[in-house]
């Protein structure tokens, strides 16, 4: 942290996924530069994006406003639905190519996270590999556990240790990397969920964190109580809905059915499934796990009444969640095969 970054609270809020803080302590911010103006507002707006908010970011970033205001634009536009993907892939391809826009931080950060959202992994690690912020460092880690290669996703976290090893946004990278990689880093992931918990607020991406390293080691009550503690943060967070779906579903009275849940997630949790927003991934749900505890009526899991309405509410309010599409496609195989056998 430098000497003089008084925007340290706004984007420790931002990080830990503590967004109506880091909105509201923006607004007692004075005295600033128009660097730490624009960077402010950066996170400000960021932060409304997570909170669901996309139409105001829209109408307030004006096209005078600065670059990295127009590419935190478009995030919204585009995590909204506002605009499809093809409209912002060629939105930020134009910006990667002008030598202006392809040197501004912020600008490359929301590039990656766009190429990310949509899979191209090997876009957004150009897009982030110069590492101007260790957001653009943590973000390369993201990526390198999308494609399953932890030991590079490490390698980067050594890279953010060395410029700032105490920095919240280091200490989450340092987490995820400790679930993919098991073991004992997986204890040491959950000290860290809790340190951070703590010291400055418990939110629902925390609590998430921490009930995926419990569900990992095997503590199943305990990752449960962290879920609907993040439940109770956020009712419409769709990452913990989610998760309890996923803990939940270890109670599932068909063995085989159970059994693949807990090895799925033991072996395969690498996959942060969450929106662009970077420090929101403290999950590692993995895809089987997800198709397993998703898709209900196929596999003919016999869940209880709370984990189906849990799956239920995860389609209303993210529709897009991986897992909620998972659903969606297993439930019209299931129906299509019905309707063949009538």
């Amino acid at each position: 942290m430098s000497d003089r970054d008084i925007l340290f609270g706004v984007k420790n809020n931002f990080y830990i996924g503590a967004y109506n803080n880091a909105i509201n302590e923006a607004s007692d911010l004075e005295g600033l530069s128009d660097a730490e103006q624009t960077e402010k507002d950066v996170f400000v707006y960021r932060s409304y994006i997570a909170i669901g908010s996309h139409d105001l970011v829209i109408s307030e970033v004006t096209d005078s406003a600065p670059m990295a205001l127009q590419a935190v634009k478009l995030l919204a536009q585009y995590m909204g639905g506002r605009i499809g993907k093809d409209a912002a892939l060629e939105a930020v391809g134009g910006w990667m190519s002008d030598p202006i826009c392809n040197s501004n931080a912020h600008v490359l950060l929301v590039a990656g996270l766009v190429y990310a959202q949509e899979g191209n992994y090997v876009e957004a690690l150009k897009a982030c590999h110069g590492g101007q912020s260790l957001e653009m460092l943590a973000l390369c880690v993201q990526v390198y556990l999308k494609m399953d290669r932890p030991d590079k996703a490490e390698q980067q976290v050594k890279a953010m240790s060395a410029i700032d090893d105490d920095a919240t946004v280091t200490q989450l990278a340092t987490a995820w990397v400790g679930v993919a990689l098991g073991g004992g880093k997986v204890q040491e992931a959950s000290y860290i969920y809790q340190e951070l918990g703590d010291k400055f607020s418990w939110t629902a991406p925390l609590h998430n964190g921490l009930a995926v390293c419990h569900m990992k080691m095997g503590e199943w009550e305990d990752a449960e109580r962290d879920l609907l503690e993040a439940l109770g943060k956020d009712a419409k967070d769709p990452d913990s809905l989610a998760n309890l779906v996923t803990a939940q579903g270890k109670d599932a009275k068909d063995p085989d059915s159970l059994a693949n849940l807990v090895t799925a997630l033991g072996k395969d949790a690498k996959d942060p499934d969450s929106e662009a927003n970077l420090v929101t991934v403290g999950l590692h749900l993995c895809k089987n796990t997800a198709r397993y505890a998703s898709q209900l009526k196929v596999v003919g899991l016999h869940l209880g009444k709370n984990t189906a309405r849990y799956a239920s509410q995860l389609k209303v309010v993210a529709p897009q969640h991986p897992m909620a599409q998972r659903a969606a496609a297993g439930e019209e195989l299931f129906d299509r095969a019905a309707a063949a056998m009538a």
